[in-house]
């Protein structure tokens, strides 16, 4: 946070998307706590869905070609995105043997790091050059309001068709 003294707009930025992250969790575990009624059970269930989402997001590793879709079906993958796109820009720089002339001897632009590298690899696209969605978070905030929406919907769907078994089981 010492970086960020005067960036007040990122700050807040950063924080709806913990924010926005955490809710589509609880959504989730809101969802499995519905459809699964043992408790333990629930809790199994919804630790292996929070990490098989971790991993899904596809900044641990490279996901295989034919699963890579999954990145898209895990809040961490959006919240991640838009965190790096709000803290770092293209014009960012880092220290390097080979300085780019643009920016001086030892600097080079953040976006040929090694990290950045990887992250490209990924399907992270983040901090790159003359692309105006690399900067934009507007697409993974609306991602994780549609994941909450979903998860919410869902949720109460479950529990209307349970409500009319319920109904039709004490009728008969």
């Amino acid at each position: 946070m010492a970086g960020f003294t005067n960036k007040f707009h990122s700050i807040f930025t950063i924080g709806l998307l913990l924010s926005l992250n955490t809710i589509c969790y609880i959504a989730l575990g809101s969802l499995i706590g519905t459809i699964i009624k043992s408790v333990p059970v629930g809790m199994i269930a919804s630790t292996i869905l929070s990490q098989i989402s971790m991993i899904c997001a596809g900044f641990y590793t490279t996901l295989p070609e034919g699963i890579a879709f999954l990145r898209f079906l895990s809040p961490v993958y959006y919240t991640f995105v838009g965190i790096i796109k709000t803290t770092f820009k293209w014009t960012d720089t880092f220290t390097c043997i080979n300085g780019d002339s643009q920016v001086g001897p030892s600097q080079c632009f953040i976006e040929y790091s090694p990290v950045f590298d990887r992250f490209k690899q990924r399907g992270l696209n983040v901090a790159t050059y003359n692309d105006p969605s690399a900067q934009k978070i507007f697409l993974e905030v609306i991602c994780l309001v549609l994941f909450y929406s979903v998860a919410q919907i869902l949720i109460y769907l479950f529990l209307l068709v349970q409500n009319r078994r319920q109904r039709s089981f004490l009728m008969s």
